[in-house]
């Protein structure tokens, strides 16, 4: 089966098609001209193309001819709110171009990476499916919009879109701006004092560990058309959300010497506690394999001392 990954190159792009390998898939990456494919080098095929270009979206669906497209390509929330009408033109024509190449190259299944970020104005302190969704950040409401659009195309155009609504990514190495938790775990582990850029001690958050992020992905497209009756889905490893003072006093545990130094300014805080991903868990059997701070901290120092 030929899966192509749109923003393939991005950090759970490449999880998804690190997952996707080894159950002897083959894999298309698209991504913008230049970007690097690191440990995929030599394992899969790297088109570029920038999916704000219909044109381009077109001829790569069409020369590659997937059974299932995964599409991960756009702009951060920073990004986007520095640059809405980028992030206009990558998050919404972008997603909107590859829904419009599916049915145009009769691919029948398309994945699209959603966020917590549709959430926003009023939500209370647990979030599940069925939530309001007022999103606060230009980001959130593309995202939302995106959610939208795939499911009009999957009523009214035959393309099944199924998605995603990903939390804080925590992933070795990768220190995202505006993501606390990832650098703090980072630099706990490498013995280096850690100062919080993005976060004061009562900010929180609900994380999901990068292999996860990639699995629950593929099995969601795995499901059959039957089970998927919600489309756009909650996902988390641990639904419970994490204080950053909390973090950093697990940190400080297990890596006696590390020390943390938090921002000076504060900002209003996410009153939610908890994301229910209980719809994910039932109609496709979503299960995390890192589902708590233990086994996501164990997870870092074996990639780490790899």
């Amino acid at each position: 089966m030929t899966n192509l990954i749109t923003g393939g190159c991005g950090h759970i792009g490449r999880a998804v098609a690190e997952y996707l390998l080894e159950t002897g898939q083959q894999v298309v990456i698209v991504d913008l001209p230049g970007s690097h494919l690191g440990s995929l080098d030599g394992r899969v095929t790297f088109m570029p193309c920038d999916v704000s270009q219909m044109p381009e979206v077109l001829d790569v669906v069409k020369a590659t001819r997937p059974e299932v497209i995964y599409h991960m390509g756009g702009l951060l929330n920073r990004v986007s709110e520095e640059n809405p009408s980028r992030s206009f033109e990558v998050n919404v024509k972008g997603s909107l171009n590859v829904f419009e190449a599916a049915r145009t190259h009769d691919v029948s299944r398309v994945f699209f990476a959603s966020s917590r970020g549709v959430y926003g104005l009023g939500i209370g302190d647990e979030v599940d499916d069925r939530t309001l969704q007022r999103p606060e950040t230009f980001y959130g409401c593309g995202k939302l919009y995106i959610e939208n659009i795939g499911r009009w195309y999957r009523e009214n155009r035959g393309v099944d879109v199924r998605s995603l609504r990903y939390p804080t990514i925590l992933a070795p190495g990768v220190r995202t701006k505006g993501h606390w938790a990832p650098s703090m775990l980072d630099d706990a582990i490498k013995g280096r004092p850690h100062h919080a850029e993005f976060a004061a001690p009562e900010d929180n958050g609900v994380f999901l560990e990068i292999s996860d992020a990639g699995r629950a992905a593929v099995e969601l497209m795995s499901a059959p058309a039957v089970c998927v009756k919600e489309v756009n889905y909650n996902i988390a490893g641990m639904n419970e959300m994490t204080r950053a003072d909390v973090l950093a006093a697990f940190l400080k545990e297990h890596f006696p010497g590390f020390s943390v130094t938090w921002r000076a300014e504060t900002e209003p805080r996410v009153t939610t506690r908890r994301i229910d991903d209980s719809k994910a868990r039932e109609e496709w059997n979503w299960q995390p394999k890192y589902h708590s701070l233990s086994t996501i901290l164990e997870r870092f120092q074996i990639v780490a001392g790899s």
